[in-house]
């Protein structure tokens, strides 16, 4: 553990709400969830302290990891375009990416032979090439995916795009989307991944809906990441803490360093807040 250059906390504040990244934040590479992480949830639901999770999954992929899913008091999917109530299973709030938006991203992706896919909120549509840089059709994520041609993603209406290259590729072309696609926003999700939501939608602002839902403050509220795509959420809560490796951006949105999810930062965090009564400064 260590602390970061990230934003400073000056007066002491109870705990009111925590908000998680999954994937490399609560889950490990294995998609298992460990014993030491359902204790530390289980810590939370005794304080009445309510976990909301922020991930790029969709709300079925969240429902999937029924150890989280069913102790989150909310889900921003789809790094923000879906509000989702896991105890309510209702969707809370959904965007939608424009038809000409995603036309161009289809478009300028295939034909650097990027791999396109996106989501409508039931269904994942994705090119075959998306399955060739990094995807993981067969990981266990909950939604129904179908193989389909760049046309047909273009044809259908949807909430979120993800677009995958290879690792040497990824940095120019999200250079290349940003600079001719100005109406939706750009997130980088992985070596490979890419997630394009609407413009001035991402895992801060889901945050920040979730967390008016709740009637909770930012500033009692903590939150946990470890990719860049996390770095809106991280700065849309009181207190930031990056997990394991995390790249320079995330640190930097940080206050604190903690553990990498095989070594359970998050649940040695939630312990020791809980020992020391949620407080935090």
């Amino acid at each position: 553990m260590h602390f970061s250059s990230g934003p400073e906390r000056t007066a002491a504040v109870r705990v009111e709400a925590v908000v998680a990244d999954l994937d490399g934040t609560l889950v490990r590479r294995d998609f298992s969830v460990s014993q030491a992480t359902v204790e530390a949830l289980e810590l939370l639901a005794a304080a009445r302290i309510p976990i909301v999770i922020a991930t790029a999954r969709t709300p079925s992929g969240v429902e999937y990891l029924s150890d989280i899913g069913r102790r989150a008091a909310l889900a921003v999917c789809c790094s923000g375009t879906i509000g989702w109530s896991s105890r309510r299973k209702c969707l809370l709030w959904q965007d939608t990416l424009d038809t000409d938006t995603v036309a161009t991203l289809v478009e300028l992706a295939t034909g650097r032979g990027a791999g396109v896919a996106s989501f409508d909120g039931q269904l994942w549509r994705m090119t075959l090439e998306y399955g060739h840089f990094g995807a993981s059709p067969a990981a266990p994520h909950g939604q129904a995916k179908v193989i389909v041609e760049a046309a047909d993603i273009v044809r259908a209406p949807c909430c979120t795009v993800a677009v995958r290259d290879s690792p040497d590729h990824l940095e120019a072309l999200a250079s290349l989307l940003a600079c001719e696609v100005q109406s939706c926003a750009i997130s980088r999700g992985g070596t490979t991944l890419l997630d394009v939501t609407p413009h001035g939608v991402d895992k801060g602002t889901g945050t920040s809906r979730a967390l008016a839902l709740l009637g909770v403050t930012r500033a009692a509220t903590i939150g946990f990441g470890d990719m860049p795509s996390d770095v809106p959420m991280l700065r849309a809560v009181g207190r930031a803490y990056a997990v394991g490796e995390a790249s320079p951006s995330v640190v930097n949105a940080a206050h604190e360093v903690v553990e990498d999810v095989e070594r359970d930062g998050f649940a040695n965090k939630i312990a020791e807040l809980a020992d020391s009564g949620w407080r935090v400064e």
